[in-house]
């Protein structure tokens, strides 16, 4: 065998090795790292003894659905006064706070603030309420082990159901794929699409029936983001008019209401001696 031959074969298995790493996804790139762990420390006001300092444990799921912006349930963070987010395969923890609550409709919105927290995550996307018999894919972290878990199921029904968190009756969808504690807040995944098909929050016991999971719709998901925007909006705008306030005496508020051009007028002056900058 000449080297012209050998050094042929060599390129050969170059070549294929490369077009084989091209064509296996990288694990950085691994759509279901959007999937996190949440691990949660709780501390729960006790009115028997209110001095006391009681502290809890737990784990739940969670997705990020935007930048920084992790999706879960409202369940899994009551009373959270520590949370520690685990990406999957990776040790490192991010500290996560709670941004919004909807204890109605069972969902919670948790932020984290370290920019290297999204580096290797794409951030999914809410897609469309499943159709019965549709299969979906069930992701998180349920009790039994610390490694991301995968259970696969298909749509059973689609109904009103009782939430369990906030005794409302909202849409609700089940499914047989096995809902597990530590899967709360983990997100439901079409098969088709692979856009998240709902968040599973709740489950019935051996006792009262097997392989029945629930999830949350995307409707419900929707109807909570748009929420939560405005109840941002109306934060900002709070914040800028006690800004506002600050710079001003106590007469000026008063008046703010009954002569709004005075006010208007005396505030481009304060503006023009501060340099345009807001004060406060």
């Amino acid at each position: 065998m000449n080297r012209l031959h050998v050094s042929g074969m060599v390129f050969a298995v170059a070549v294929a090795v490369a077009a084989y790493a091209q064509e296996t996804p990288k694990e950085e790139n691994d759509p279901l790292n959007a999937v996190v762990k949440l691990e949660v420390t709780t501390a729960k006001a006790d009115i028997c003894c209110p001095w006391a300092n009681r502290t809890d444990a737990s784990t739940g799921s969670g997705v990020v659905i935007a930048p920084g912006r992790i999706l879960t349930c409202a369940h899994c963070v009551t009373d959270a006064c520590y949370i520690r987010v685990r990406k999957h395969n990776e040790d490192m923890l991010y500290h996560g706070s709670v941004q919004f609550v909807d204890n109605d409709a069972d969902l919670a919105l948790v932020g984290v603030e370290e920019p290297a927290f999204m580096n290797g995550i794409t951030p999914m996307e809410i897609g469309e309420t499943p159709h019965v018999q549709d299969d979906v894919l069930a992701v998180g972290y349920p009790l039994g082990g610390e490694d991301i878990s995968y259970t696969r199921g298909i749509v059973s029904r689609i109904e009103d159901i009782r939430y369990s968190h906030g005794w409302t009756h909202l849409l609700g969808i089940q499914v047989d794929a096995a809902i597990n504690s530590g899967n709360s807040g983990g997100p439901v995944l079409d098969l088709k699409s692979g856009k998240i098909a709902g968040i599973a929050f709740q489950g019935l016991g051996k006792e009262e029936g097997e392989s029945l999971g629930y999830i949350i719709p995307p409707e419900i998901i929707r109807h909570f983001q748009a929420a939560g925007e405005s109840s941002h909006f109306l934060e900002s705008i709070w914040k800028w008019l006690i800004r506002e306030a600050q710079g001003e005496d106590s007469r000026q508020v008063r008046e703010a209401a009954r002569h709004p051009k005075e006010v208007e007028g005396r505030g481009r002056d304060r503006e023009a001696r501060c340099g345009g900058e807001a004060v406060g």
